[in-house]
């Protein structure tokens, strides 16, 4: 189940599962005694990081802030706190969350990092989960591969000195989930914005395809709206189980590009090791599912 959807309940084709966006009906959930904001501003001391300006969503496991950085530069940002019950399996989801764009699809070092594309999903600005400083001596996906690995022991995790946090990009607009669905009292979506946003979100799953990844939860609940109009701008959320491509199949697509007879390159599919894997840490639904149905693609409506 993606980061998103574990810490605010599944997302379904009923409900919203944005996690950075102004919207009042997300989510539901209510704040509890032990909801933690992290690194709080105080105005009289001039101590601290963040004022915190209200609460975006709320649900099971996290808590996401609007907040304000009153020490830095990013202005006002979304911070997705984890509440005290997470455990560090739901951390590191959050973490690779994270890392996803950081190290890839915002990363301005890597070799296939498109400014143009890149804004088509949801920016992550930092990660305070407590698992950017266990990976510090090892790449990502040395990282990302070990705690994926299914004899992994997460029992072997220790609880976090503070609560883990992430910080995204504050994203106006609306879900579109909630303009489809009437949810919201707006104006319906016009043919000329529908055309933008199929053409905004073919791009950013090429975008996915030239990383060799895998977002497996596009659809309109994870799709925000940021602009109308004529200036329409859609940005893709939740990359909570976003997963790569298994190293073969990135050397099958690229033989069938260098053929000099073409062939149809193959779909892209999960890493082998995942799509047999029961590791909690990229699990998304339970038995029921076949492994192509629970690590390749999810939920069925997409």
């Amino acid at each position: 189940m993606s980061c998103c959807s574990m810490l605010f309940g599944t997302c379904n084709t009923h409900g919203p599962c944005s996690c950075s966006s102004d919207t009042s009906t997300m989510h539901g959930g209510s704040l509890r005694a032990d909801d933690f904001f992290p690194d709080p501003y105080d105005a009289v001391l001039k101590t601290g990081r963040w004022r915190r300006l209200r609460v975006l969503g709320s649900g099971g496991l996290a808590v996401v802030y609007l907040a304000e950085d009153m020490k830095g530069s990013l202005g006002k940002v979304a911070l997705k706190v984890l509440r005290s019950q997470a455990q560090p399996v739901h951390a590191f989801e959050l973490h690779r969350e994270a890392f996803w764009s950081l190290t890839r699809l915002h990363c301005r070092q890597h070799v296939r990092y498109d400014p143009l594309r890149a804004k088509l999903f949801v920016k992550y600005l930092e990660d305070h989960t407590g698992f950017d400083r266990q990976g510090a001596l090892e790449s990502f996906e040395e990282h990302r591969r070990r705690h994926e690995a299914e004899d992994f022991d997460w029992t072997e995790i220790r609880s976090f000195a503070t609560r883990p946090y992430v910080v995204m990009e504050y994203l106006p607009g609306q879900v579109l989930w909630d303009i489809l669905s009437q949810r919201l009292k707006t104006s319906p979506i016009t043919s000329e914005e529908r055309q933008a946003i199929l053409i905004q979100v073919a791009k950013a799953c090429l975008y996915l395809q030239e990383h060799q990844l895998i977002h497996r939860d596009l659809r309109p609940c994870n799709l925000q709206l940021c602009r109308r109009g004529r200036q329409c701008q859609v940005k893709l959320m939740d990359l909570g189980v976003m997963i790569a491509v298994g190293a073969s199949r990135v050397q099958r697509r690229e033989d069938c590009r260098s053929s000099q007879t073409p062939l149809a390159p193959p779909p892209l599919a999960a890493e082998p090791a995942l799509r047999a894997s029961c590791s909690l840490a990229v699990r998304v639904f339970g038995a029921q599912r076949s492994p192509k149905e629970g690590y390749d693609w999810l939920p069925p409506e997409v």
